[in-house]
């Protein structure tokens, strides 16, 4: 019967039939696609079987097919948005035009053919009314286009981009830190360009002309950026302050003298503020030569002999600070009154007030000489009874020395270790010589507060990120120490140890030797996990080709320690590919 077949005349055609539709059907079933699908469609499951073809060539067209995928420009078709709504109404294209596939994993599917040439030099943004000019001429796409996070299309969630167009927003603080409001006080080429950022084109003079003292106030003096609230209501107590910025242009103090200083004569003068003071002054003496004795009475002094003879330089020196040359009259201490008392009155004092209070009546009442007027207030002229101290009675510390029987003001000790012991048992006493206690405590606690205490400058250990939160005595322990021939039990701050690895254990269990480097790599002060590390130029092995692509975690992976917890093995790694990869030898292949 075989024989039969094979001699039959039309066995030749029937074995060629069977041929031919057993290549094609080979073909369609093994390969799937006239060529391989890009990397990034390639990853998709189902796409690389026949039934995959289906999903992009649909029979509506393929665009319709990549629509069903890419949201986001379908979107821009439908909102007319973006640069794929501006093709679509300018050219009606589509996505095959632009995105060629089936040219293998290698190929991208956004290249140059995507735009017609090099995308840097002929690609003007069409779409937006955001061109590139000046500065922003030299930019790179990636410069715009290559921060932020990575774009993931709502069913492929598995699968970021590496690069996407997506998401700029085509305005200057999309880039750009706002240093004048944090956004408030409206588009940034009202005044500037994008040529020349440092020349604005804005005239100061237009609004106040900046002479004399104004000349050198910074921007900030005058311009006060307003409160702002978050929430819809708008109301004060839920407004918070802007951050602090360089150059803040917001709502002026004012345009008169008084809305952006204070009255420094502390009554009313009766007259404008430039009838004396020219805004040509740069300092305010100026104005002097225009006080008459009449405006002089009203500051409580009434210039009569023989202070009508004194020139201003007499009683207010130019060489001294404002508040110096013209105290307030209400402050403590204050000596410039036109009643004496030396005159008639002997000093019980015997002198320990001269050149200090001169006249009597800044203690005591021209009424009655006890009580004194000299209280806390006055007191803190020399030493400030502020906290504790303002509940220790005034012979505690001025007592009556003999033979004189004088009760002594003059002199009286006013340092911390002259009345108190030194709880630190001696460990700042080269600070404590220099500057007493309040070297580190302030003066007018209730308390042992520590106040200015600049951390860093002090012991060379900057307090920053999570440091900062940190209780001192997290790090200050208790320890003994020797302090006059006692051993007591304190608070070490002395020779304090600064490496990390008295503070913290080794995560690494030893791999890094230099232990004292940890932040050759942990650069974040808020948490450790804030790590800057470049493979290629602080390891051994530099990440090139396709190593870049690895997860870190492929070839560092956690293995138990001896201690029985988890590390990550970061060093000694395996170098030669045969550790990673599976190697055919040459004979095999």
């Amino acid at each position: 019967m075989n024989r039969q077949l094979l001699l039959h005349p039309h066995a030749p055609i029937y074995a060629g039939t069977a041929l031919v539709f057993g290549l094609c059907f080979a073909l369609v079933y093994g390969s799937g696609a006239p060529g391989n699908l890009a990397k990034a469609h390639s990853q998709v499951p189902g796409l690389l079987s026949i039934d995959g073809c289906e999903q992009c060539h649909t029979k509506s067209g393929i665009t319709n097919g990549c629509l069903q995928c890419h949201e986001e420009i379908r979107t821009q078709f439908q909102e007319d948005s973006g640069y794929h709504g501006f093709l679509e109404a300018d050219r009606g294209m589509e996505c095959a035009g632009c995105h060629s596939e089936h040219h293998g994993v290698a190929f991208p599917l956004v290249n140059h053919e995507s735009w017609g040439a090099q995308v840097e030099d002929v690609f003007r943004h069409p779409h937006v009314e955001f061109t590139l000019e000046g500065s922003h001429d030299q930019l790179t796409c990636h410069d715009c286009h290559g921060s932020g996070p990575r774009f993931k299309l709502p069913g492929f969630a598995g699968f970021p981009r590496e690069q996407s167009f997506l998401g700029v927003d085509p305005q200057c603080e999309t880039c750009h830190v706002d240093d004048h409001s944090d956004g408030l006080t409206g588009p940034c080429l009202e005044c500037h360009d994008q040529h020349e950022f440092s020349e604005p084109h804005f005239d100061h003079g237009e609004h106040l002309v900046l002479s004399g003292g104004h000349d050198q106030v910074t921007c900030g003096d005058c311009h006060v950026l307003p409160l702002r609230s978050d929430v819809e209501d708008g109301f004060e107590e839920n407004a918070v302050d802007l951050p602090a910025l360089p150059f803040p242009f917001g709502e002026t103090r004012g345009t008169t003298c008084n809305e952006c200083h204070g009255n420094p004569h502390r009554i009313e003068m009766g007259a404008s503020c430039t009838e004396c003071h020219s805004p040509d002054h740069g300092h305010w003496f100026g104005g002097r030569e225009k006080i008459t004795p009449a405006l002089h009475s009203k500051t409580g002094f009434t210039l009569s002999n023989p202070h009508t003879e004194v020139s201003c330089d007499g009683c207010h020196p130019s060489e001294l600070s404002f508040e110096e040359r013209h105290p307030d009259p209400s402050s403590p201490g204050y000596q410039r009154r036109p009643e004496t008392c030396e005159g008639c009155h002997e000093d019980i004092h015997e002198g320990q007030f001269d050149g200090k209070h001169d006249h009597c009546v800044e203690c005591h009442s021209p009424l009655t000489f006890t009580p004194t007027q000299f209280g806390h207030e006055e007191h803190a002229s020399i030493f400030d009874l502020a906290g504790a101290h303002s509940a220790v009675a005034c012979s505690t510390c001025h007592t009556i020395e003999s033979p004189s029987l004088v009760r002594t003001f003059v002199g009286t000790p006013n340092r911390c270790v002259e009345c108190h012991s030194d709880p630190h048992a001696g460990q700042f006493d080269d600070k404590i010589a220099k500057d007493d206690c309040e070297h580190c405590h302030l003066a007018n606690a209730d308390a042992f507060t520590v106040g200015h205490f600049d951390h860093e400058e002090q012991t060379g250990f900057a307090l920053r990120g999570a440091h900062t939160r940190t209780s001192c005595y997290s790090c200050h322990l208790e320890g003994t120490r020797v302090h006059r021939g006692v051993e007591v039990t304190v608070n070490v701050f002395a020779d304090t140890p600064q490496n990390c690895a008295s503070c913290h254990i080794d995560v690494h269990r030893g791999q890094f030797s230099d232990y004292e480097t940890c932040a050759v790599c942990h650069t974040s002060p808020e948490k450790f996990s804030g790590i800057t590390f470049n493979h290629d130029t602080q390891s051994e092995w530099p990440l090139t080709g396709a190593h870049r692509d690895v997860p870190c975690a492929q070839c560092h992976t956690q293995e138990l320690h001896a201690d029985g917890g988890q590390v990550v093995r970061y060093q000694p790694i395996p170098h030669e590919c045969g550790d990673c990869h599976d190697i055919v030898p040459d004979a095999e292949r």
